[in-house]
């Protein structure tokens, strides 16, 4: 905030805006925007902690977890998150979209590993990455940030290079 009163002194002084649009810009910039990052965070940590936790149970009765409950919860997760980029796409909130369609094209891969596992395809990880970015290539052209293109370009590039390397050996 102190950077902040220290620019628009400088711009009142250059004539660039006056003193009434410097106060305005100053109350407007001082409601309540650092409380909003610390519940973002808090928030954020609670998810992951409580994530984390529902993980660790999953993953100690996985054997005892039959296949098709796998597969149902597995799916109706990646439905139940459909609506909700949607809804974020929709109202514009950009901090959640990409964040549901990051999860969602982990969660696409990890659908891929999950569905190998049960049914034993006996693929190869480039053949599931290659299946993994012809899935979500709709994702890489959606978003507005560049770290999934870029994550999916790679992987649809070495799925492809070490695709056409192995078949060659």
């Amino acid at each position: 905030m102190r950077k902040l009163e220290e620019k628009l002194k400088v711009w009142v002084a250059q004539g660039i805006i006056d003193e009434n649009q410097a106060h305005r810009i100053s109350v407007f910039e001082s409601q309540g925007s650092h409380s909003n990052t610390y519940f973002r965070g808090t928030l954020i940590l609670g998810v992951v902690i409580i994530s984390i936790g529902i993980i660790s149970l999953i993953a100690s009765n996985w054997s005892e977890i039959p296949n098709s409950v796998k597969l149902v919860g597995d799916f109706l997760i990646l439905a139940g998150l459909v609506p909700a980029i949607m809804h974020s796409h929709e109202k514009k909130n950009e901090t959640q979209f990409e964040a549901l369609l990051v999860f969602f094209s982990l969660l696409c891969l990890a659908s891929i590993g999950l569905i190998s596992q049960i049914f034993h395809t006996g693929g190869k990880l480039y053949h599931a990455f290659f299946l993994w970015a012809v899935m979500t290539s709709g994702i890489a052209f959606a978003t507005r940030k560049m770290i999934i293109p870029a994550v999916w370009m790679i992987t649809l590039i070495g799925s492809v290079v070490i695709t056409i390397l192995d078949s060659k050996v």
